[in-house]
């Protein structure tokens, strides 16, 4: 290790609120600074810990929620060894609006290996929270749901059966998901991968699912409800056909609004079976 310059991953934390106009004749943007840093020559601890930023949120009183992954690692006093890890947690931290530290709280996970944090929406008492980890098993990566007080305390955790690339939720914690989705032993996909959009209960139920999409390749990039109660999502596609009408080259960007319930062409408020519709989506005619 003597003889090549060795980098020990982002190993301080550090948390700065900025006023882009401020008052005082300093010009000085800095509101506050927290930071947390580690000395990680000394024992006990032979290594170093990593902190993974994931995503911030600040609420309407000001206070400042942060979400960190934190890795462990330990030394590997060895000329070509990689450090070895340890182990990892996903932390939520909350400061006041000065930056002093109020509180922190472990989310845990099946493994905490490859963890990925964001939040989902805030609430005035509490949040939620997307983690994406390895199950226990280590053979696939799921989607789960933390619900989260503002005082830092679990109230629900419940994990979907997939990973999804974006989840929101409404004014009632229910949540609304979308992922790319490809298996050939589903006869609902249309194509080489397709876009499932499904809805939940603010308990983890599933509502309903809808899949979209043509012969070709289709990957979510985006969603977000309408003003109206309807749906809306964005994705990329090279189709050209079922539920894509039209395509102009390579991938295209495609935007589709859904009736609430997830239906392109029929409002679901009828009763279930009083009414066919043919074909389903529809550009022209029914």
């Amino acid at each position: 290790c003597s003889i090549q310059q060795s980098c020990y991953g982002p190993d301080s934390l550090i948390v700065e609120r900025f006023d882009p106009t401020p008052d005082d004749s300093t010009f000085n943007p800095i509101v506050w600074t927290f930071a947390m840093k580690q000395n990680f020559r000394t024992a006990p601890i032979q290594g170093h810990y990593d902190f993974n930023v994931q995503d911030i949120r600040m609420d309407v009183d000001g206070n400042v929620f942060l979400l960190v992954q934190i890795e462990r690692w330990n030394f590997q006093f060895c000329t070509d060894c990689p450090d070895a890890f340890v182990d990892a947690w996903c932390e939520v931290f909350k400061f006041d609006k000065h930056g002093v530290l109020v509180d922190h709280i472990n989310l845990k996970t099946a493994k905490a290996v490859v963890s990925t944090m964001r939040f989902i929406r805030m609430y005035d008492d509490n949040m939620l929270i997307q983690i994406n980890d390895i199950n226990a098993a280590g053979t696939k990566v799921l989607s789960s749901v933390y619900r989260v007080s503002k005082d830092l305390t679990l109230e629900k955790k419940y994990d979907l059966d997939n990973l999804f690339q974006h989840i929101r939720a409404d004014s009632n914690l229910n949540i609304l998901t979308v992922r790319n989705i490809f298996d050939a032993n589903d006869p609902n996909i249309k194509g080489l991968s397709d876009i499932l959009i499904s809805s939940y209960t603010k308990d983890g139920v599933l509502n309903w699912k809808q899949y979209f999409g043509g012969s070709s390749w289709e990957y979510p990039q985006g969603l977000s409800f309408a003003d109206d109660g309807g749906i809306f999502f964005l994705a990329n596609t090279e189709s050209t056909d079922f539920d894509i009408t039209e395509n102009f080259g390579s991938q295209d960007i495609w935007l589709v609004k859904l009736l609430e319930g997830g239906s392109t062409a029929v409002d679901h408020s009828t009763k279930p079976g009083s009414l066919s519709v043919f074909p389903n989506p529809s550009s022209d005619y029914i």
